[in-house]
């Protein structure tokens, strides 16, 4: 029998309209300008947009009730922010970002997984649907951030494991925008946003078999969305 050997990977998407470098999501200021009087223990989450994640859009989910920071501008008490439950999980949002200069983010909504599973937030932009996930946070200065419309990379799917030797394996990945904390990957559907003349490429590293080995390393070029 092969080793199945975990897999190390790191991968990215050369498109010619990407930034040379990511914005460090770590040095984005966590904090809400104005807040509501909160019924119960609220839990947080910050969207941001665009290559240099410059928009920033606070949601602060209050029971059955979202505050959405609509108009990015860090005051959660203005009309129209407060989003009643459809039903215990669903929000629907609506819009974002409307104004001029910022990309408009349509059929927006937010899913809430209680405390078994984590929060789902999609929509739309520019005609791309994008959705991501994570656990929200009790505290603003903790809680994560999803990036939207921001510089396009490659993840694996998990489970994310190789067999070294002759056994065929199967590499999934997805394509979206890293956030910050745990699985706050915002992905992208990949016929949306990928031009079927890009060049996907993926370098693969596998551990060594024996403890302070020598790594194996190897570069894939993946068949562009729809190829």
């Amino acid at each position: 029998m092969k080793p199945i050997l975990a897999m190390s990977l790191a991968a990215w998407l050369a498109l010619a309209a990407a930034p040379a470098h990511a914005v460090d999501l770590a040095t984005v200021e966590r904090t809400i300008a104005k807040e509501p009087s909160y019924l119960s223990a609220v839990q947080y989450c910050l969207l941001v947009f665009g290559p240099e994640a410059k928009e920033r859009v606070w949601l602060a989910l209050d029971g059955d009730v979202l505050y959405v920071d609509r108009n990015a501008n860090g005051d959660l008490t203005e009309p129209g922010e407060k989003v009643k439950a459809e039903n215990r999980t669903t929000f629907q949002v609506g819009e974002l970002l409307a104004s001029e200069g910022k990309a408009k983010c349509t059929n927006v909504k937010v899913v809430t997984g209680g405390d078994s599973k984590p929060c789902a937030v999609s929509m739309s932009i520019d005609g791309k649907d994008w959705s991501a996930s994570c656990r929200f946070a009790p505290r603003p200065q903790d809680a994560p951030i999803l990036h939207f419309n921001g510089p396009l990379a490659l993840r694996p799917e998990p489970p994310a494991q190789l067999a070294r030797g002759s056994k065929k394996s199967n590499l999934t990945v997805n394509i979206g925008t890293p956030g910050l904390g745990t699985d706050s990957f915002a992905t992208v559907k990949a016929k949306q946003a990928v031009p079927k003349s890009a060049s996907l490429v993926a370098d693969i590293e596998f551990p060594s078999k024996t403890p302070g080995g020598e790594t194996i390393k190897t570069q894939l070029v993946l068949p562009p969305p729809g190829g």
